[in-house]
């Protein structure tokens, strides 16, 4: 058995995919690639609020749209008239 055959490596190569999507997701449409600022500290506080930016986006991809509910009672009350 070589290396690349241990159960670890198989969970290890199983995120790869993964990762690189978010990478890709994020230089397409972040312009991650570019930077704006100078500087480490500049840089990372770019990286840390993209990245922050991204994981919103993809949550609310996630979220139920609200305005398909069914209407309430009360609300069927009001809009009867």
């Amino acid at each position: 058995m070589s290396w690349a055959e241990t159960p670890a490596t198989a969970i290890r190569s199983r995120a790869g995919p993964g990762c690189e999507a978010t990478v890709s997701e994020t230089v397409r449409a972040h312009g991650l690639r570019h930077c704006r600022y100078r500087g480490l500290a500049k840089t990372h506080v770019q990286h840390v609020l993209t990245a922050a930016g991204t994981n919103i986006i993809r949550l609310a991809q996630h979220q139920p749209d609200y305005r398909q509910r069914p209407r309430s009672r009360l609300q069927e009350i009001f809009h009867a008239s």
